[in-house]
C-alpha cells in the first residue's frame, strides 16, 4: 500500500483504468484539502457549500474517467473542472447575491433614470433565465459563452459526447429565448389563449405557461377563471329542468323556426345563449346589408327570401377578460354569407377559420360589453354555380379560390387595404395587371390581389 500511495498521478490512473478503483481515490485525497480551499475562495459568501462543489466535481471526474482513456494532467484538470461548477453554483443563486438596487450607475453620471432601471430589470431577468436552466445546459452555456471554452472541453467536464454538447449549449440558448419572449408577451393575448385552452378541456402551451410562471396577474386570472367554471357547475340544469327552460323560452305559436341543430345551449364567457333561426317568410331579426340578398338590403321585420336565413344569438360577455367566442352552425345546405351588426356599440368578427361563402358554421370574436347583445350571421344555401351572391354576376370572368391563409384586397395594385379573404373563398377573376388580379369576391368584396395568391378553381 505505501508503495501505491507514492506512485505518481499518472500511475494511478493507470491503475485506475486497469480495474483498481483505490487508486483514483488516492490520487484524489492529494488534492482534496486544496480544491476546498480553492472552491471557497471562489463562492465567497457561500463557501458552506464548497464541500458540495468539490464532491460534484470529484464525481464528474469519475465519471469522465470511466468513459474515456484520453490523456489528461489531473491536478490542473481538477481545480479547473471545481472552479465550472463553483460557476454554476453562482449562477443558481446570483439573483440572491447581486445587489441590483444598489449597485453603481451602468452609465455616466446624469443617465436617465428609466434606462437605469430597465437595464437593472433586464439583468435581473437574464439572471433569473440563466439559474432556471437545467444544471447541464446551465454549465454548458456558461463555460462556452463567458469562457469561450471549446466543446471537446466541455464534453470531458461532463462526461458526454462533443456532439452532445453542442446541442446542451444550442438547448440553453433557445430557452433562454423562450424564455424571454414568454415573460415580454402581451397579457391580452395569453389569456386569450388561457380561455381557449380551458374551453377544450387541454393544457395550454410552453409559451403561456412560461408566461405565467413571471406574471403574477395573469396567474391569477388562471384561477379566476377556474374558480368561476366551478362555481357554474351548480347552475347547469339536468335534462328534464333544460327541457322545460327550452321550452318556455319559446312562446307557444311562435312564428320563429327553432330545430334542434338550430338551438344551443352553451356556458361561453359568462352567458347562456339560445340560437334562433329565422328561415324564409319569417321576419328579419335585423337589418341585413349583403349581395347575398336581393336589392342588397333586407330591413327589420321584413321577410326573409328563400335560400336565406338568419340566425342569432344574444350573448353577454364579460368585463375584464379578452375576447368571447361563439360559434354559431348554419342550417343544412347553407353557407357562412356574412356578420351583421350587433345590438351594442362592440368590436366583433369572424374568427380566421371561418370562411364566408364556404363555412357551414362561424366562429364569431367579440370584445367584452357590460350589457347583453345580439349576434346575427347571415347564411345562403349556394346556387347552381355555388355562388351565395342574390344577383347572378354578368361581368366576364372566371373562378378561382384563395390558396393562403389570408390575403388582403387591395384598392389598386399595391394600394389601400379595403378587406381580407381567407383560404379556400372562392372569388372571380375580372382583370389582370402585372401580376395582380382584379376579382369580385363571393362576399360581395371587391378589389386586387396578387396573382400568386389564388389558384384554379
Amino acid at each position: 500500500m505505501a508503495v501505491v500511495t507514492r506512485m505518481s498521478d499518472q500511475q494511478l490512473l493507470a491503475r485506475y483504468r486497469a480495474g483498481d478503483d483505490e487508486a483514483l481515490a488516492i490520487a484524489l485525497r492529494r488534492y482534496q484539502p486544496r480544491l476546498l480551499r480553492f472552491a471557497r475562495r471562489i463562492l465567497g459568501d457561500r463557501s458552506p457549500n464548497a464541500e458540495d462543489v468539490v464532491q460534484e466535481a470529484l464525481l464528474r471526474t469519475h465519471l469522465v474517467l470511466r468513459r474515456g482513456d484520453r490523456a489528461l494532467d489531473l491536478g490542473p484538470w481538477l481545480f479547473k473542472l471545481v472552479r465550472n461548477c463553483a460557476l454554476d453554483e453562482l449562477a443558481r443563486v446570483r439573483a440572491e447575491l447581486t445587489p441590483l438596487d444598489d449597485a453603481p450607475e451602468p452609465a455616466a453620471a446624469g443617465a436617465d433614470p428609466a434606462d437605469v432601471s430597465l437595464a437593472r430589470g433586464h439583468v435581473r431577468d437574464t439572471l433569473s433565465d440563466v439559474a432556471a436552466l437545467p444544471d447541464l445546459q446551465r454549465h454548458a452555456l456558461l463555460r462556452r459563452e463567458l469562457e469561450g471554452a471549446p466543446h471537446v472541453e466541455i464534453a470531458a467536464e461532463l462526461g458526454i459526447s462533443e456532439a452532445a454538447s453542442r446541442v446542451l449549449v444550442l438547448r440553453a440558448r433557445s430557452n433562454l429565448v423562450k424564455a424571454r419572449a414568454g415573460r415580454n408577451a402581451r397579457c391580452d393575448d395569453i389569456r386569450e389563449q388561457v380561455l381557449l385552452a380551458e374551453d377544450a378541456r387541454r393544457r395550454a402551451t410552453a409559451h403561456v405557461y412560461r408566461h405565467l410562471a413571471a406574471c403574477a396577474p395573469c396567474r391569477e386570472f388562471r384561477s379566476e377563471l377556474r374558480r368561476r367554471r366551478a362555481d357554474l357547475r351548480v347552475l347547469v340544469p339536468g335534462p328534464v329542468l333544460l327541457g322545460v327552460l327550452l321550452s318556455a323560452a319559446v312562446p307557444a305559436g311562435s312564428s320563429k323556426l327553432i330545430t334542434a341543430g338550430a338551438m344551443s345551449v352553451a356556458v361561453a364567457g359568462g352567458a347562456l345563449g339560445i340560437d334562433r333561426l329565422a328561415g324564409p317568410g319569417s321576419p328579419a331579426p335585423v337589418t341585413v346589408r349583403s349581395a347575398v340578398v336581393p336589392g342588397g338590403v333586407l330591413p327589420l321585420g321584413s321577410a326573409v327570401p328563400q335560400g336565406t336565413a338568419v340566425v342569432t344569438r344574444t350573448v353577454a360577455t364579460t368585463p375584464g377578460l379578452p375576447v368571447g367566442r361563439y360559434r354559431i352552425a348554419c342550417p343544412p345546405g347553407h353557407r357562412v354569407a356574412g356578420l351583421q351588426p350587433t345590438t351594442a356599440k362592440t368590436s366583433h368578427a369572424f374568427a380566421p377559420e371561418t370562411i364566408v361563402g364556404a363555412s357551414t358554421a362561424a366562429v364569431v370574436l367579440v370584445e367584452p360589453t357590460p350589457h347583453p347583445l345580439t349576434i346575427a350571421v347571415v347564411c345562403k344555401r349556394p346556387g347552381a354555380d355555388g355562388s351565395i351572391l342574390a344577383a347572378p354576376v354578368t361581368a366576364p370572368g372566371r373562378p378561382a379560390a384563395v390558396c393562403v391563409d389570408r390575403v388582403y384586397l387591395r384598392r389598386r395594385p399595391g394600394g389601400p387595404i379595403v378587406g381580407s379573404l381567407t383560404r379556400g373563398q372562392p372569388v372571380t377573376i375580372r382583370a389582370t395587371r402585372d401580376g395582380w388580379r382584379r376579382v369580385t369576391a363571393d362576399s360581395g368584396a371587391r378589389g386586387w390581389l396578387p396573382a400568386d395568391r389564388l389558384c384554379a378553381r
